[in-house]
C-alpha cells in the first residue's frame, strides 16, 4: 500500500508542477501585457 501511494505521488507531482507553472506563467503574461499597455 505504501508503495502504491508513493507511486501515485510520483505520477501526480509532475502534473501538479506543470499546472502550477502554467498558472504562474499566465499571471506573469498578464502583468507584462498590462505593463506594456500602461507604458506605451
Amino acid at each position: 500500500m505504501k508503495i502504491l501511494a508513493r507511486l501515485s505521488l510520483v505520477l501526480i507531482s509532475p502534473y501538479l508542477v506543470v499546472v502550477y507553472w502554467r498558472n504562474s506563467y499566465k499571471k506573469l503574461g498578464n502583468l507584462h501585457a498590462n505593463y506594456e499597455l500602461n507604458y506605451e
